[in-house]
């Protein structure tokens, strides 16, 4: 399978991915709701109390899953997302019990003959309801939350995983928006801050299917990494920024409507090991430090000033399996800050 063939599959593999986060949802939900059930029986009747629960977090699980896609950016219902946090928060709350109410009152009548309970809105109903009701905050404030600093991010944080710095051996991918001085003048500040937001998210859907990490957005860069073993794999860290290519190229009809222009980008690949750690107290962070970042970032120069979109370094591409269909150039070792070698590096093209 050459380069555009994996770049096509790459939409259906992230469909895949989505389809198996369902499934995965609806489990635990299920698992939780059967837990719930049992140690609460209605009538005593421990074993279809549970069976009820998991009916009813399956018969809610579906739709509110269908409802967080819907919202996804570029979806039906990605409007949603534009309203302020709190207003965007409380809707999806609101959602959220519309359905369960329904699915409770549903599974109830399903399982009437089965599960001995009282009609209407007794004290069993409203013991589901609030438990329910705190499963649709949790869920909603770990989802919000884990899109506003990064989900890896909000997972290390909880784990303490880098409360002491440790070494680690990463891909990074530096991508930074081609020409956006101009862009800046031209639109001005919001419409230019609307023309990043765009540029960004097209880069992050890439991100996704290729399991790359956005560590960070300074300005017009982006910063992705990659463990080294996802990264290699596949030849992911490199398929990434053709995806994200792809994906711009795909709505230019869009952003020449919106901006008046189709943004561009150059990207800069490398590998090496960094200390990585949280920093700060007010606002905590996980940050990477030395100098494979710092050289990744620098070959940025080396690929505006040889006029390519696309260069890694031959470290890393050394450890890649690239597929048919990416072409490989040669390019002049380049300097780097503060390192007496200069950094061998090639460009990458699709053909």
């Amino acid at each position: 399978m050459n380069a555009r063939e994996i770049l096509a599959k790459g939409v259906a593999s992230r469909r895949s991915a989505q389809t198996r986060m369902a499934v995965a949802i609806c489990i635990a939900v299920a698992v939780a709701s059967f837990i719930f059930g049992y140690t609460r029986p209605s009538g005593g009747v421990s074993l279809w109390a549970g069976l009820q629960g998991v009916v009813n977090a399956l018969l809610a699980a579906v739709p509110l899953i269908v409802f967080e896609l819907k919202t996804r950016p570029g979806a039906a219902l990605s409007w949603l997302r534009r309203l302020p946090l709190f207003w965007f928060f409380t809707i999806k709350v609101a959602v959220y019990l519309v359905v369960f109410v329904t699915t409770i009152v549903v599974a109830r009548a399903l399982l009437g003959d089965l599960v001995p309970q009282p009609a209407g809105f007794g004290d069993r109903f409203r013991e589901i309801l609030i438990f329910a009701s705190l499963v649709s905050v949790i869920i909603n404030l770990a989802v919000e939350i884990g899109a506003l600093v990064g989900f890896a991010t909000l997972r290390r944080l909880l784990t303490g995983r880098y409360l002491r710095p440790r070494r680690e051996e990463l891909v990074f991918a530096v991508v930074d928006m081609a020409g956006s001085t101009s862009a800046a003048e031209r639109l001005g500040d919001l419409e230019f801050h609307a023309l990043l937001n765009a540029f960004f998210a097209d880069i992050g859907e890439a991100a996704h299917e290729y399991g790359a990490e956005i560590h960070k957005y300074i300005g017009d860069e982006a910063i992705l990494s990659w463990p080294i073993t996802q990264g290699l794999r596949e030849s992911r860290a490199a398929l990434c920024v053709f995806a994200a290519a792809r994906n711009i190229e795909r709505r230019t009809e869009w952003y020449r409507g919106r901006f008046g222009l189709t943004p561009s980008f150059r990207a800069a690949l490398h590998i090496g090991t960094v200390a990585a750690g949280e920093i700060g107290q007010q606002r905590r962070e996980i940050a990477y430090v030395g100098d494979t970042l710092n050289t990744a970032a620098r070959l940025l120069d080396a690929a505006r000033d040889a006029g390519r979109d696309v260069v890694v370094s031959r470290a890393l591409l050394d450890r890649l399996s690239l597929p048919d269909g990416l072409l490989v150039e040669p390019l002049p070792p380049a300097d780097a800050a503060g390192k007496r070698e200069k950094v061998p590096l090639a460009a990458l093209s699709l053909v």
